[in-house]
Formats: structure tokens, sequence, C-alpha cells
């Protein structure tokens, strides 16, 4: 699964949402949707909302805020109004879109469990988190809030990833290591070549 998601994101062409489901299985009525403001997170939502209008699903969008993430209480209190106004313009949105949607705002020095609490008290059928690859010379991954949602989610969750441009993907990758001043490049490429395909 690493080798063809490697091959995936180096690829660039498109979108990608990986999913791990539910056992047993269930349709998703209940979507809960992690928005953090990052482009990642706001595609996210948009996907969300577009599954909430066309199948009636009913769509939560859940902004937690990290109170050590202000170094006084005036910093903090920006950060609420910000993240408030956040939720209130992607909920405005999805209403547009004629979608049921409400927000939700909760405070935890612990975003990714405050994440499964959600889940859980919303009987969630489906987490989507949008996520950013991140690679090293093993593998890729999506960062500790994405694998402690994937190992304890109480419902199926869902990865966005959207299309990473081949470039960035080799910028990102390790630096291959070289026998010589001829040696190939061990760095994938978006067309599998080099030493070592994704």
């Amino acid at each position: 699964s690493h080798r063809l998601l490697r091959a995936l994101l180096a690829a660039g062409h498109a979108d990608v949402v990986l999913v791990r489901p539910a056992d047993p299985p269930r349709d998703f009525r209940r979507v809960l949707v992690p928005v953090t403001g990052a482009a990642p997170s706001r595609a996210a939502a948009e996907l969300a909302t577009v599954w909430a209008r066309e199948t009636g699903a009913e769509l939560l969008l859940l902004h937690v805020l990290d109170p050590g993430a202000a170094p006084d209480r005036r910093a903090y209190q920006e950060l609420r109004q910000l993240g408030g106004r956040m939720l209130d313009e992607l909920v405005a949105r999805g209403r547009r879109e004629r979608a049921h949607v409400r927000g939700r705002l909760v405070t935890s020095r612990f975003p990714s469990r405050a994440i499964l609490r959600a889940a859980a008290e919303e009987r969630s059928d489906l987490v989507l988190v949008g996520a950013t690859p991140r690679y090293s010379d093993t593998r890729a991954f999506f960062g500790p809030t994405a694998d402690l949602l994937l190992a304890h989610a109480p419902c199926a969750v869902a990865l966005y990833v959207g299309a990473v441009r081949p470039e960035a993907f080799r910028a990102a990758a390790p630096e291959p290591a070289r026998a010589g001043p001829d040696a190939e490049s061990a760095t994938p490429r978006a067309d599998g070549g080099g030493a070592h395909a994704p």
C-alpha cells in the first residue's frame, strides 16, 4: 500500500481519498469534518458539503482550539474569534449549497482526542480529514493526528489529499545516497522512473 500511495501522490494528476472502512460497514449518514483553515482542511469540508447535499447526510464541522497555541489570554481570544468566524463562513457556505450542516467549536490541548470524543458523541459514520502527505525514507504518512484517527476512530476514516505536484513530491523526498558523480538518482519520478520506483 505504501508503494501505491507514493505512486498516486507522485503522479500529481488527481485528488486522492483514502478510506479506512468501519467494521461492520455502514452508510455515511453522519459525517464529521475537523477544520483548521488550512487548504487541505477547507477542501475536505467542500467535499463533505457535496456529499451531504447529494445524499442528505448530516455534516458537522468541528474546530478544535488548542489553548497552548496562544501565548496569552488576548491571543487566545483572537484565535477563538477567528475559529468561530471560520466555522460561521463554512456553515453558511454549506447551507447555501442546501446541505444539512452545523459547526461546533471545542477547546482541548489534545486535538486528536477531541476529534475522537466528538465522533463518539455524535455517533459519526465517517470522519473526513484534509491531509498533507509527509515523506520519510521509509514511507509516506500524514502526521500524528491522522495516524491516531486511523487507529482509534469508532467509525470509518477518510483522508482527503489534494493533487500534489510531482516537483513538490521530489522536493519533499529524502536526498538519495549517491555512489559517485554518475550515480542515478533514487528520487521517485512521476513516471515511476529512478533507481527505486515509488
